[in-house]
């Protein structure tokens, strides 16, 4: 996948002052490897960039590794059922809207997520009318790679050098089930039920002090058990696709987000004072649609995220709590080059009402007010995306 062209119209401007510039880069390369004798499988899918994504330290890593067994074979009329061992994609919700840009959803890290264990994999009536997809996974710990937004999810959480400190997702279990009505080649309908319970390990780190008298500092907040459920929807109606999805999270799957630890604020020999806030009640949207015709299909995908009931850092009430929100709109158009290349055109931006106290997106204007929404991002990007 090659990013041809990517510009930031607003804010024209990162944290530090400096001036964004449009991009051209690889900005994923990959082989997939597949083999299978009978019954068994591997599956290897490596990747690597020409720089590192976001807050992974690294510029190639292992996207899905597993072992693979068909407990029951394509050919049975209860079948097939795979069972998966090693790093594979977390099936929690609709997996993917056809995008390049995202949604608030994989900057989050719900989407596109692999972790290590096991996952089930199945589906009863195959090639009828109607049929059902299950799954049922269990992961001991998350995969260590992610597109998800620095400190917007478990893994991705940073300090202050910028390295990630170790935070890790624990003891993953996912459900889920997907219905589909096959009415015609061109008609079907697919409904998804998901469920997810997880814990999210945040990491110890220590002032220089604490280290030197070899004392185990422990956060206040040093683990979050996360539940989430949802429902989606998706429709393929001759030329149209239809999509919906609700989400549903209860405790934090992160500490720094919206409010990112402060530098200022470090460990002490009693305790770290980590000084970042993050949400026990979020709610997640997904909904998209598009229209194909011959090599051209024009799109438009929307995300939402409300979280809610996040203690306000700085207030000057100690136990004061706010409500954060954001949404994306990405229009885009594309174009079936060959059976195997794709040109992709989007133009995204990206809104938000930030709670009291979150730091402005662009640092040449004043703090939004409460309640008022302000443009986080604004982008036009052009992809090429190649699969041989």
């Amino acid at each position: 996948m090659i990013l041809l062209y990517s510009n930031n119209y607003a804010p024209a401007y990162d944290q530090g002052g400096n001036k964004k510039k449009p991009v051209f880069d690889v900005w994923r390369a990959g082989i997939v490897l597949d083999a299978k004798l009978e019954r068994f499988g591997l599956h290897i899918e490596f990747r690597a960039r020409d720089r590192p994504l976001r807050w992974m330290p690294v510029n190639s890593w292992l996207e899905e590794v597993y072992a693979s067994a068909d407990l029951i074979t394509p050919e049975s009329p209860d079948g097939p059922l795979v069972l998966k061992v090693g790093k594979a994609y977390a099936q929690f919700g609709k997996f993917w809207d056809n995008s390049f840009y995202g949604n608030i959803h994989l900057r989050d890290g719900l989407k596109l997520v692999p972790n290590w264990g096991l996952s089930f994999e199945g589906t009863l009536g195959t090639g009828k009318p109607v049929s059902l997809k299950y799954f049922a996974q269990y992961f001991v710990v998350d995969g260590q790679t992610s597109t998800a937004n620095t400190n917007r999810d478990t893994i991705s959480i940073v300090g202050s050098n910028g390295q990630p400190i170790g935070a890790r997702k624990r003891n993953d279990i996912i459900f889920r089930v997907e219905p589909t009505w096959t009415l015609s080649p061109l008609v079907n309908i697919k409904l998804g039920g998901s469920f997810e319970f997880f814990t999210s390990d945040y990491a110890d780190t220590f002032s220089p002090e604490a280290t030197m008298a070899m004392a185990k500092v422990k956060d206040q907040d040093n683990t979050d058990k996360v539940l989430r459920y949802g429902f989606d929807v998706t429709a393929q109606l001759a030329w149209f696709g239809l999509w919906g999805e609700y989400a549903h999270q209860k405790g934090r799957h992160t500490n720094a987000f919206p409010f990112q630890p402060r530098v200022d604020n470090p460990a002490t020999m009693e305790n770290e004072a980590r000084g970042g806030a993050g949400s026990p009640d979020t709610t997640y949207w997904l909904a998209g649609a598009n229209f194909t015709y011959e090599r051209y299909t024009l799109q438009y995908n929307f995300s939402s995220a409300t979280y809610r009931d996040i203690l306000l850092i700085g207030s000057t009430t100690p136990t004061e709590r706010g409500t954060h929100k954001e949404w994306i709109h990405n229009p885009g158009v594309s174009v079936k080059l060959t059976d195997q290349v794709r040109f992709l055109l989007e133009f995204p931006f990206w809104l938000r009402s930030p709670a009291p106290g979150v730091p402005v997106a662009d640092p040449r204007r004043m703090p939004t007010p409460p309640g008022k929404t302000e443009v986080y991002e604004k982008q036009v990007l052009a992809t090429l995306h190649g699969r041989f």
